[in-house]
């Protein structure tokens, strides 16, 4: 991959390094496209689904930062390649199902039983609690208190 970054025009202005576009968000781990281009996306996401497809992928889901567009004529070009390829993959797989997480942000879920709760759009454990936590003020504010006419 860093071979292809490097072979662009803008690599000396906006490298492409693993260490500076890829990393972990809680346990998603996120691959940042910008500064790669197309032709770099393309091999990227292409990899990362092959590897996805190994057993030894324990994250269960994969986040691609595509970027909003500004700078694509129409259509935001990484956004529709990527998920494009990514919804391929996933058609092609029992549990996969693909996700977009916010502008310019889609997620690959290999695994829904390891993947984080927001990789898959799912309301977390905090979200529930607090639900159940404002249902239960709510019931006991109906109630009233007793005695007070």
């Amino acid at each position: 991959m860093e071979a292809i970054a490097r072979a662009q025009r803008w690599d000396e202005e906006r490298p492409w390094r693993p260490r500076t576009h890829l990393w972990l968000e809680e346990a998603l781990l996120v691959v940042d496209l910008h500064d790669l281009g197309a032709k770099g996306s393309k091999a990227l996401v292409a990899i990362a689904i092959a590897l996805a497809r190994d057993p030894g992928l324990d994250s269960g889901a994969i986040c691609f930062v595509t970027g909003r567009g500004r700078r694509s004529r129409g259509k935001p070009v990484l956004g529709e390649l990527v998920g494009r390829r990514l919804l391929n993959a996933a058609g092609d797989e029992e549990e996969w199902s693909v996700h977009p997480l916010g502008a310019g942000r889609v997620a690959l879920v290999t695994d829904p039983s390891k993947a984080p709760a927001r990789a898959s759009n799912r309301l977390g454990l905090g979200f529930w609690f607090l639900a159940a936590l404002m249902a239960a003020a709510a019931l006991w504010a109906c109630m009233g208190t007793p005695g007070v006419d």
